[in-house]
């Protein structure tokens, strides 16, 4: 990985610690079957709209694999009347809180 954005890979034994201390697979193996993403934001809007960390990682990842079931996920209190929107910010299909749901109009 280039280290500029996200791969899909199966989370296969044997691990090894990266440098920030996570395991992760020693021989990365791409997945290419995924069909749903499950991503974490800053907020969310009941809309779908997403605030990420401002790297692009997530919207790269997610405008290379379209066809997949984009799910936010969050607290409550991360969903949002408005966020800022830019051309290449990828909406969710659904956001999901730790009280509720919501289905974007995409």
């Amino acid at each position: 990985m280039d280290g500029e954005s996200l791969q899909i890979c199966r989370y296969d034994e044997p691990f090894i610690k990266n440098k920030y201390g996570v395991l992760e697979p020693e021989i990365p193996r791409l997945n290419y079957e995924t069909e749903v993403f499950i991503v974490p934001g800053v907020g969310f809007t009941e809309v779908g709209d997403r605030l990420g960390r401002g790297g692009g990682h997530y919207d790269n990842l997610l405008q290379r694999n379209s066809g997949v079931i984009k799910i936010g996920i969050c607290h409550d209190f991360q969903i949002v009347e408005q966020l800022p929107v830019e051309e290449h910010d990828v909406a969710m299909d659904y956001v999901f809180t730790d009280k509720n749901y919501y289905k974007s109009a995409i």
